[in-house]
């Protein structure tokens, strides 16, 4: 069977792809945020649940949400945890939360196809 050889660059790319945990807490450049959210319109979506809508949490909220949570795992009392919490989001530079409206008629049943 003849196979078709993709791009390098493609192979390449994909092939470097990463998840990284570990973030630098300076801040993003405004200019650099909207480039890398321009770009991500260009992704493929699960689904077709576009049009995908993007919140910036700014850093007051992100301190307020910290505190949320290290308030709701505070019943731990562990301090390490509580610590872990707030770190994990009051320490970023910037939090992006990337939801979508569920168009009305949808049934539950369909919204669980989506969940695979």
């Amino acid at each position: 069977m003849d196979a078709i050889i993709p791009n390098p660059t493609i192979v390449t790319t994909i092939q470097r792809r990463r998840t990284i945990k570990e973030f630098r807490s300076d801040p993003i450049p405004e200019e650099t945020l909207w480039r890398i959210l321009d770009a991500a319109r260009w992704a493929p979506n699960h689904r077709l649940t576009e049009p995908w809508r993007v919140a910036i949490i700014g850093k007051q909220s992100r301190e307020a949400l910290a505190d949320a949570l290290a308030n709701l795992t505070a019943s731990s009392r562990d301090p390490s945890v509580m610590a872990k919490a707030k770190d994990e989001l009051g320490g970023k530079s910037c939090l992006l939360r990337c939801c979508w409206r569920l168009p009305a008629g949808w049934q539950k049943t369909r919204l669980n196809k989506w969940k695979t």
